[in-house]
């Protein structure tokens, strides 16, 4: 064994620096995604029951959310067409769901 591998059962080996990144507590996500929904606050309880994320909290310099999107410009009347969850670890990706006014359509498949 090589002090660069561990072996894992069934013979194969992974390379130490790739098992500390995978393990590392301290690892962060930086990747987000963001989906289309009717219904962004019941679509945000559902995925924080699901996957055991929370609301994320308004960007630095703001207390609230309303604060921000004010201070952006935002109409009150646009302020529940989003929301954001995330990770309480950090580790795994920010999800955003933005109101979109028309419903989704089924896809058409070519064969």
């Amino acid at each position: 064994m090589s002090a660069l591998t561990d072996t894992l059962p069934g013979g194969s080996s992974i390379p130490a620096w790739k098992k500390r990144c995978v393990s590392n507590d301290e690892a962060r996500s930086d990747i987000g995604m963001t989906l289309d929904c009717g219904d962004p606050a019941a679509q945000a309880r559902f995925w924080i029951a699901a996957l055991g994320y929370v609301q994320s909290p308004p960007p630095q310099g703001w207390e609230r959310w309303e604060d921000f999107l004010a201070d952006q410009g935002v109409p009150p009347d646009e302020w529940n067409d989003g929301a954001v969850i995330a990770d309480p670890h950090g580790r795994r990706p920010t999800i955003s769901l933005l109101k979109v006014p028309e419903p989704k359509s089924p896809r058409t498949a070519f064969t």
